[in-house]
C-alpha cells in the first residue's frame, strides 16, 4: 500500500513532495450509480451479467521513472541511492508498508520524470557498466497515488439460482500438462463465460509447462496437490454455478492408501519429484513456505502421477519408478489402466521399496473426493475478503517479503503493490458469483497505443473493486499477461502481452446445461 513520497535533493537532504503524503490508497470505488458503465453487446443467459466499467478517463498523462528497486532497510537504500545519483537526475523517494504488516515499512528509489518510455530508456543506457546496480523502467500509472486512472474493469455477476448451467474448471489439452488459450476451450465447451484460472508453470526449467503450481481438481480427480496456505476456489455441484472460497488445505492433501491399511501422505501429483514450483512443500522442512515464481528442488518426495497426467517421466540414479495395481473402490481417482504410477525420491525410496516387496496394492485418497467425486477446485492468492472484511495474508501465502532477498522483494513489490492486470473470484452472502478481470500494463507511448491507457490495479485496489461489488469471500487469480475474459468464445478484455491473448495453465467455465 502506498503512503508517501519524497524527493532527494543533490546532497541527499529529503524534501516532502507536494501533494503526496495520503497515509491511504488512492483505491478504486465502482460501487453506485456513477460508474461509466458501456452497454453490453452480448445476449447472455438469465441470471448473468456483463457490466465494462470505465473510470477516470480524463486522468493526466503518464510519467516514466527508473525505479532502482525496494530498500528495507538503510544499507539499501544506500545502494539504490548510489546507483541512482549515477544518472545526475532528481531522486525520488517512495514509502509503502507492506499488507498485513502495519510496522514493516519500506522504500522505492526512483529516478526522473520522463515524458515518454523511450527518454526514460535512453537515460537508463547511461547506467551499462555501473558496478552493482540494476534498474529498470516503470510508469506513473502504475503507482496509486501518481494517477487517478483511467481504469477499465470487466465484472460478470452470475445468479446461480437464475442460471441454468454450471462452472468448472478445464484445459484444453484435457491433461495436466501443457497449455492453450481461455477462448479455444470456451468455443470447446460452449462456455457462455470464462476466465483463466490459476498459476502455472511457465518453463520446462521449472516444472512441467502448463501444470498447476497449486491444488487443481478436474476430471473427476486431483489433479495437482495443494500449498498448505494458499486460497482456493470450490465449485462443488456442477449442475449448479454455485462456487465457495476456501482458505485452508487439510479436506484435500492426498493420501496413499495401501491394501494393507498403511498410509502414505503424498508430496505431490502429476508433477516432477524434482522441481517444486512455488514452493511450499506439504511434507514442511525447509520449503514448507510458499514463496511465489520460485522454484525449489524437490527432495525425499512421492508423487503419483495418474492418467489425466499427460507426461511420463524417465528415472534417474535417485528416483524409483513403480507402477502399482489400483486398489478397487478409488473414488476421486482416474485411471483408464487400473495402475497408478508411484515415483520415490531420496529418503522415500525405501519405504516404497518394502511395499513393493509385499505385492501392495494402493489408492490415492483425498478426505474431499472420498466424500463428493464431483467437485472442481481450482487455486490461487492472495486472499482479498473473508467474511465480508479485507484478508491480508500475502506473507504467508507466497510473498514473504521482508524475508526475501532483494531480487525477490523487488518482484513481491511490483506484484503486490504496483498496479497490473488482475483476475479475481469472489461469492456474496446470497450465493452470487462475481468474476473480475482488470485491465492493464498499457500506456500511450507503449507498446499497444490504441488501446485504453490504463495500469491495472493493485491487490489492495482489487480488494476495494470486489468489496464495492457486494462480494464477501474473495481471491485473486493468475494475473498479468493471463488475464483474460471470454464471453461467447470471444475475448473482451484486452490482454497485455504482445502477442494478444496467452496460452495459460487452465480456466473457469461458466457452462449451459445441453439442450
Amino acid at each position: 500500500m502506498f503512503a508517501r513520497a519524497h524527493l532527494l535533493g543533490a546532497a541527499g537532504l529529503l524534501f516532502a513532495s507536494p501533494g503526496l503524503c495520503s497515509d491511504r490508497p488512492n483505491v478504486l470505488s465502482i460501487g453506485g450509480d456513477v460508474d461509466e458503465v458501456a452497454t453490453s453487446p452480448y445476449v447472455l443467459p438469465e441470471g448473468v451479467t456483463y457490466r465494462r466499467v470505465v473510470r477516470g478517463g480524463g486522468a493526466a498523462a503518464v510519467t516514466w521513472f527508473i525505479s532502482f528497486g525496494v530498500a528495507r532497510d538503510e544499507y539499501e537504500k544506500e545502494d539504490a541511492t548510489r546507483c541512482g545519483k549515477a544518472l545526475g537526475v532528481q531522486l525520488e523517494e517512495r514509502r509503502f508498508l507492506w499488507p498485513g504488516a502495519a510496522n514493516d515499512d519500506y522504500f522505492e528509489i526512483t529516478a526522473g520524470r520522463f515524458a515518454t518510455r523511450a527518454e526514460a530508456l535512453l537515460a537508463l543506457h547511461r547506467l551499462e557498466g555501473q558496478s552493482g546496480c540494476e534498474a529498470r523502467v516503470t510508469a506513473s500509472g502504475l503507482y496509486s497515488d501518481q494517477s487517478s486512472g483511467p481504469w477499465v474493469v470487466h465484472v460478470v455477476e452470475i445468479d446461480p439460482s437464475q442460471f441454468d448451467g454450471g462452472m468448472m474448471v478445464g484445459k484444453t489439452t484435457g491433461t495436466v500438462a501443457g497449455r492453450g488459450k481461455v477462448s479455444d476451450l470456451a468455443r470447446q465447451f460452449d462456455a457462455v463465460v470464462a476466465i483463466n484460472g490459476g498459476y502455472f508453470v511457465m518453463e520446462p526449467t521449472d516444472g512441467i509447462v502448463g501444470e498447476p503450481t497449486s491444488l487443481s481438481i478436474f476430471a473427476r480427480a486431483l489433479q495437482s496437490e495443494p500449498k498448505k496456505s494458499r486460497p482456493w476456489i470450490l465449485f462443488g455441484d456442477p449442475s449448479k454455478a454455485g462456487a465457495e472460497v476456501r482458505y485452508s488445505s487439510e479436506d484435500v492433501i492426498p493420501m496413499l492408501i495401501w491394501s494393507d491399511g498403511q498410509i502414505d501422505y503424498l508430496d505431490g501429483v502429476n508433477r516432477s519429484p524434482h522441481f517444486l514450483r512455488d514452493c511450499g512443500a506439504l511434507g514442511g522442512g525447509v520449503f514448507s513456505q510458499v514463496w511465489h515464481d520460485e522454484t525449489c528442488p524437490g527432495q525425499n518426495q512421492l508423487v503419483v502421477l495418474n492418467s489425466d497426467a499427460g507426461f511420463s517421466l524417465v528415472p534417474d540414479d535417485n528416483t524409483l519408478l513403480a507402477s502399482i495395481p489400483m486398489t478397487t473402490g478409488c473414488p476421486g481417482c482416474s485411471t483408464a489402466t487400473g495402475t497408478i504410477t508411484v515415483i520415490a525420491t531420496g529418503e522415500r525410496r525405501a519405504s516404497l521399496e518394502a511395499r513393493l516387496q509385499r505385492n501392495l496394492t494402493a489408492r490415492v485418497s483425498v478426505p474431499l473426493l472420498d466424500r463428493a467425486a464431483d467437485v472442481q477446485a481450482v487455486s490461487g492468492g492472495p486472499a482479498l475478503l473473508r467474511q465480508g472484511l479485507p484478508v491480508r495474508n500475502e506473507s504467508s501465502e507466497g510473498w514473504p517479503f521482508m524475508s526475501a532477498t532483494r531480487a525477490q522483494a523487488n518482484s513481491m513489490h511490483r506484484f503486490v503493490t504496483l498496479r497490473a492486470p488482475r483476475t479475481a473470484v469472489g461469492t456474496r452472502a446470497d450465493g452470487g458469483v462475481v468474476l473480475v478481470v482488470v485491465d492493464g500494463w498499457r500506456f500511450a507511448d507503449d507498446r499497444q497505443s490504441a488501446m485504453p491507457m490504463n495500469g491495472g490495479a493493485t491487490i489492495e485496489e482489487l480488494r476495494s473493486i470486489m468489496a464495492d461489488l457486494g462480494v464477501v469471500d474473495a481471491i485473486n487469480l493468475d494475473g498479468g499477461g493471463s488475464s483474460v475474459l471470454v464471453i461467447d468464445g470471444a475475448v473482451v478484455s484486452n490482454p497485455s502481452d504482445k502477442e494478444g491473448e496467452r496460452a495459460v495453465g487452465d480456466a473457469i467455465l461458466l457452462v449451459p446445461h445441453a439442450g
